[in-house]
């Protein structure tokens, strides 16, 4: 039974495969082994962009403690302290997706597009407000030390002394003929705008639509749905089983052509 079917297997390649000539073969292959070159350039570019929103969405996460937080109007003691040292935000696959600009692959919208490129200047701005806030730190660590000292014995760490009789103590430095108490009181507002510019400002809540917070959270959805529903953005005619009948489907049309019109 086996050799029969070998027997039949072998007469129906023969049957098909005689007719066809050298030259018509070699090119049907080039055609083919074309098709597939292509299928694999556009799905390593699918592949890229998945990796690339992944690394985002990772970075989103890593970074969730700082921009994930809401803040409305905050004040806090330690916003006045040379100690409160913010540490500087990277997302470096948001720079390369704004960076690529909106995908020929329908990866991309322009919606999508223009969040990130505003969360990528948001977290420059933010950044750069760490900047500033370091070099008035360090500009007099003399001066920064002073501060830290008169904030710790007015009740910087003590939690039974509350903002508005923390902040008048600040603001009593004003008052003081002590040239080191006026300059303290100058460094001390410095560093508290600078946070509030941070925090309420920059990161925000997701009444700003411009905050990071907002924009956190928006992208952070976007991006998750994405990588989600992402096999669906992959053209039909590129998916596996498609791919693999219609080259069924083109070998069987080339051997019918080669048989029935010569």
């Amino acid at each position: 039974m086996c050799n029969q079917i070998g027997y039949l297997i072998l007469d129906f390649i023969c049957f098909y495969l005689s007719p066809i000539k050298s030259g018509d073969l070699i090119t049907f292959v080039a055609f083919i082994l074309a098709i597939i070159a292509y299928r694999r350039s556009i799905l390593d570019k699918y592949d890229s962009w998945k990796a690339l929103l992944q690394s985002f969405l990772d970075e989103l996460m890593a970074q969730s403690s700082w921009i994930g937080g809401i803040y409305i109007k905050n004040q806090d003691k330690e916003w006045f302290s040379p100690d409160k040292i913010v540490f500087k935000l990277s997302f470096e696959s948001a720079v390369e997706i704004a960076r690529r600009g909106i995908s020929d692959s329908r990866v991309i919208s322009k919606k999508l597009y223009r969040q990130i490129s505003l969360f990528n200047e948001r977290i420059v701005a933010f950044n750069q407000q760490l900047d500033y806030q370091m070099y008035n730190i360090t500009a007099n660590p003399i001066l920064s030390g002073s501060l830290q000292d008169f904030l710790e014995n007015n009740g910087l760490r003590k939690r039974a002394v509350l903002f508005p009789a923390f902040s008048l103590s600040v603001d009593n430095l004003s008052k003081s003929k002590i040239k080191i108490d006026r300059n303290m009181h100058y460094l001390a507002y410095r560093l508290y705008l600078t946070n509030d510019t941070i925090h309420n400002q920059l990161i925000g809540n997701q009444g700003q639509i411009d905050s990071l917070n907002y924009l956190y959270n928006s992208l952070y959805q976007e991006i998750f749905k994405k990588l989600e529903d992402y096999d669906k953005k992959i053209p039909f005619l590129l998916k596996k089983l498609v791919f693999i009948s219609v080259i069924t489907l083109l070998c069987i049309l080339f051997l019918l052509i080669e048989r029935y019109t010569r």
